[in-house]
C-alpha cells in the first residue's frame, strides 16, 4: 500500500469510531480546565462568540477574538490551543496557506505542555491534513490513532 493510501486508510479509521472529532469526544472547556470558574467562563464566552462569527463566515471578528485569547496571559493553555487551531482554519479558508503550519505546531506544543491528549491529538490530524509530504502525513496519523489507543477511545 503506498503511502496515500496508507494515510487516507489511518485517516478513514479515525474518522469512523467513536461520536466525536476524529473519533475523540468533544470536550467543553470547563471539562478540561481546571482554572478558576470565572476565568473558564470568561474564555468560553470568547470562544463562543468567535465560533458563532467563524459559523456565520465573519472571520476578522473571529480573527480578532481568537487573537484577544493568545494574547491574554491568563488564558488557559486549551484556549490557546483551541483559538490557534480554530485560526489555522480560518486561514486555509482565506488560502494562508504559509502561516497555518507554524500556527498548528504552537497548537500541538501548547497542548502537550499541559498534557492534554485530546487537544493533542487534534493539534496532530490538523498537521496531518495540512502536510504536503504523504509520509509526514502518516506519521502524524500514526501518531493520533497512537493517542486514541492509550486514552482508551474506541
Amino acid at each position: 500500500m503506498g503511502t496515500r493510501q496508507t494515510a487516507i486508510a489511518l485517516l478513514l479509521t479515525l474518522l469512523s469510531t467513536g461520536s466525536g472529532t476524529l473519533g475523540l469526544p468533544r470536550v467543553s472547556l470547563a471539562e478540561v480546565d481546571r482554572k478558576p470558574a470565572a476565568t473558564s467562563v470568561a474564555f468560553q464566552s470568547v470562544l463562543a462568540q468567535a465560533k458563532q462569527h467563524y459559523h456565520q463566515a465573519e472571520f476578522q471578528p473571529a480573527i480578532a477574538l481568537y487573537q484577544q485569547i493568545l494574547a491574554a496571559p491568563q488564558a488557559t493553555a486549551t484556549a490557546k490551543t483551541e483559538a490557534l487551531l480554530q485560526l489555522a482554519t480560518i486561514e486555509s479558508w482565506m488560502d494562508q496557506k504559509e502561516t497555518i503550519v507554524p500556527k498548528l505546531e504552537q497548537a500541538l506544543k501548547l497542548a502537550r505542555q499541559s498534557g492534554d491528549r485530546r487537544w493533542e491529538a487534534r493539534a496532530l490530524a490538523a498537521l496531518a491534513h495540512n502536510q504536503q509530504q504523504d509520509m509526514k502525513a502518516v506519521e502524524l496519523l500514526q501518531e493520533v490513532l497512537e493517542l486514541r489507543q492509550a486514552t482508551n477511545q474506541k
